[in-house]
């Protein structure tokens, strides 16, 4: 394993003697939560047609913003439909009821509202935003700093410091600060992967290592996000299990027959975690979609589908959901848009291919080199430090690394083949960016020369700025496919369109 993870058992220069890993984390929230709040009750972009307040607030109304309220009261009666009023144009009907393919977990944080006089009216889609962004933000410092408290050097601490400024005041935590439906899913997951991330970093740099009580939590977390978002959560079901085969392997290997057992001992209560959200989450599906592997309706019962883009039904016909042939189209939307730019006769490059193979391509364009370029940094110096790994005598608590990393790619993989590509998908690749930066944070912490901070301080700055300008964007282009709102104009227009 890399330096930096073998030095997990000896904190260097005293740093554990600093401040508890959580009171650093309540520190930071105080000025980042009162950020947050006034960035998402300053962002209309999603409003309801027609409600237009006079001022901000964070129950005012969004599309289809009254879902979960209604999931909640009809879970209430062990039912798994929706109100057909609530969800609108996207859900699906099935035996003459309408049913939301979001996992219920949005809606039973929603159970301590109840109380509330007008529940089932009030929508609390941005206060749902608000708290996950906050818990995202949170799980993401504690990261940092249990790193920083195992294998950080004084003479480093400026970098800690830029890297806790980018964290909360930019990336993700700020990027996707616009409250929405969909929007509000996508958070939760991403909490909840960034608790997971949290958890696995606290076993390779913790004393205790991969504890059953620590794998028992990360499958707790895991769990919990099989019953928000799947594609998120098949990724942290793979690394834990992966992990845990990997210690099984580090356990038994040489060893007489009863360390079977403890090493079985170890992996069995997460195990049994695991497998408990999985027949869950069974049970909703068959209610739902009368299959416990259909995780949600078949396009032809997808009002949305059907209504807006008839075409949908050739696609998935030919193509499928998720298919190999876009992942070049993926790689470029995600990475290098070039798909925005337009040719001399007016074209857009690859539009030919997005009719043919592509439900949607969303606005605003943009690259994780520019809204996260500290991140993919130290994910760079994360993947060497990984790749320059060695046997040694802290194997067993370097063993999960590799297998963390696996499974969690899984998501980007789903994203970079799913029909539909969004700004928003952009959090499936969070969860491993970060596992990597993290790795390579403490690679670089653990020198005993100052890491020179010009490179990393104008990596953060311009993070930041192009965090809050994709925010801008992605509140202007709202949401659905991006030819029909550029109607034939260039996406420059587009944009410039609100500014004049």
């Amino acid at each position: 394993m890399s330096d930096a993870v073998s030095k997990s058992a000896t904190p260097a220069m005293g740093q554990r003697s600093g401040w508890p890993v959580w009171a650093v984390v309540l520190l930071c929230l105080i000025p980042a939560g009162a950020y947050y709040t006034f960035l998402i009750c300053a962002n209309f972009g999603d409003l309801d047609s027609g409600l237009h307040p006079a001022a901000p607030g964070l129950y005012v109304p969004v599309h289809y913003g009254l879902t979960f309220n209604s999931m909640l009261l009809h879970l209430l009666h062990f039912r798994f439909d929706v109100d057909p009023q609530a969800i609108g144009v996207e859900g699906s009907v099935r035996d003459g009821l309408t049913y939301a393919y979001f996992g219920i977990v949005p809606a039973l944080l929603r159970a301590p509202l109840m109380q509330a006089r007008d529940f089932a009216t009030t929508d609390y889609t941005r206060l749902a935003c608000l708290v996950a962004i906050s818990a995202m933000s949170a799980c993401k410092v504690a990261t940092v700093m249990t790193v920083w408290r195992a294998a950080g050097r004084s003479e480093q601490r400026p970098l800690l410091i830029i890297l806790l400024a980018a964290t909360l005041f930019g990336g993700p935590q700020i990027q996707f600060l616009m409250a929405s439906l969909w929007q509000e899913v996508g958070l939760w997951s991403a909490a909840l992967a960034s608790l997971f991330v949290y958890l696995a970093v606290r076993g390779l740099y913790d004393t205790d290592g991969f504890s059953p009580r620590l794998l028992a939590g990360m499958a707790v977390v895991a769990g919990f996000c099989l019953l928000t978002r799947v594609s998120t959560a098949l990724g942290l079901y793979l690394a834990l299990g992966l992990s845990m085969l990997a210690l099984m392997w580090r356990d038994v290997r040489g060893a007489e027959r009863y360390r079977f057992r403890d090493a079985l001992r170890r992996v069995l209560p997460a195990g049994a975690i695991l497998g408990c959200f999985i027949v869950i989450a069974f049970a909703i599906n068959f209610a739902r979609w009368g299959s416990p592997l259909a995780f949600t309706g078949d396009i032809h019962s997808s009002l949305i589908a059907m209504q807006t883009d008839p075409l949908r039904v050739a696609r998935d016909a030919q193509y499928g959901q998720f298919n190999l042939i876009r992942v070049g189209y993926a790689l470029a939307y995600y990475f290098a848009p070039v798909w925005a730019l337009q040719d001399s006769s007016g074209h857009f490059y690859l539009e030919s291919f997005r009719q043919r193979a592509i439900d949607s391509v969303e606005l605003p364009p943009s690259s994780f080199f520019i809204s996260d370029p500290l991140s993919i940094g130290l994910m760079i110096v994360g993947l060497i430090a990984l790749a320059r790994s060695r046997l040694d005598s802290r194997r067993e608590r370097s063993a999960p690394a590799w297998p963390i990393l696996a499974g969690l790619a899984v998501p980007i993989a789903l994203m970079l083949t799913y029909a539909s590509m969004t700004f928003r998908y952009r959090l499936e690749f969070y969860p491993l960016f970060d596992f990597c930066a993290v790795v390579g944070f403490a690679a670089l912490i653990a020198r005993p020369r100052a890491v020179t901070i010009v490179p990393a301080a104008l990596a953060g700055l311009l993070g930041m700025v192009a965090s809050h300008g994709l925010l801008v964007l992605s509140a202007l282009g709202l949401y659905g496919d991006t030819m029909p709102k550029l109607g034939g104009g260039s996406v420059m227009t587009f944009y410039a369109s609100f500014f004049q």
